[in-house]
């Protein structure tokens, strides 16, 4: 939204509250969830990067 230029104040105040990414260890591992589609119609190419590292990077990071 601020990249777009529209940016009010009561959006900004929601914004903290409405993750992409949620990231909850669990065991010697962790959970990653996301709260929307990262791959939706490739419209964020970006999207694809994130959604890249939690597959291939998180297991790097779990013990």
């Amino acid at each position: 939204m601020l990249a777009s230029g529209y940016l009010w104040q009561q959006n900004k105040a929601q914004l903290a509250y409405k993750p992409l990414l949620v990231h909850q260890p669990q065991g010697k591992g962790m959970v990653i969830g996301f709260t929307q589609s990262p791959t939706y119609r490739a419209y964020l190419e970006g999207m694809n990067v994130l959604l890249t590292n939690t597959i291939f990077r998180a297991a790097a990071h779990a013990q």
